[in-house]
């Protein structure tokens, strides 16, 4: 399977774009990951998956200080062989927990447009792990820490490492004055 099956452009109509990635497929709904940012406080979103197909996506759920949303497209209005094709993201628990902030661990992202090609990848190196309760948006020195250019669109971006296991989520942030 390429990355793209796993990974979505969510659009707010009219409005602005970022990336989520499909983490749970139940009997009814796909769920995706995205920022709280992403989807702002718009409560129905459109979903482009990797063959360029476009749904209507509810928010079902959002942290504003963790910056997390996750949103839900059923089942029933996704023609059945894009249904499919469709995986989630390789989530090991285990493999984060036994993560070592020594380790040099190589991650990429991958975005696509709203036809479903790829649109940016991005390679590079994750530099130090954080995994603390109390990690949040707000506070940058609690969050793992990667050596990679993001851009605009790359927000709610899943970053995998080489063996496409996620290792956390893009979120962008300006500090003061810019930088």
């Amino acid at each position: 399977d390429t990355l793209e099956v796993a990974i979505v452009r969510l659009t707010r109509p009219g409005k602005s774009y970022g990336s989520g990635f499909i983490i749970r497929i139940t009997e009814e709904d796909v769920i995706i990951c995205t920022n709280q940012h992403v989807t702002h406080a718009d409560k129905k979103l459109d979903v482009s998956f990797h063959d360029g197909s476009c749904y209507k996506g509810e928010v079902v759920a959002r942290h504003y200080n963790h910056d997390i949303a996750f949103v839900k497209v059923p089942i029933s209005d996704i023609d059945a062989k894009v249904f499919e094709t469709l995986r989630t993201v390789h989530v090991d628990e285990g493999y984060w927990k036994n993560l070592d902030n020594s380790e040099s661990i190589s991650i990429c992202i991958r975005t696509i447009n709203d036809k479903g090609q790829v649109w940016r990848d991005r390679n590079g190196t994750m530099l130090k792990k954080k995994d603390t309760p109390e990690a949040s948006y707000r506070n940058l020195t609690l969050m793992t820490r990667m050596d990679m250019s993001v851009f605009a669109g790359s927000s709610g971006s899943a970053v995998l490492d080489g063996h496409g296991r996620l290792i956390g989520m893009v979120t962008m942030r300006v500090s003061k004055g810019g930088k």
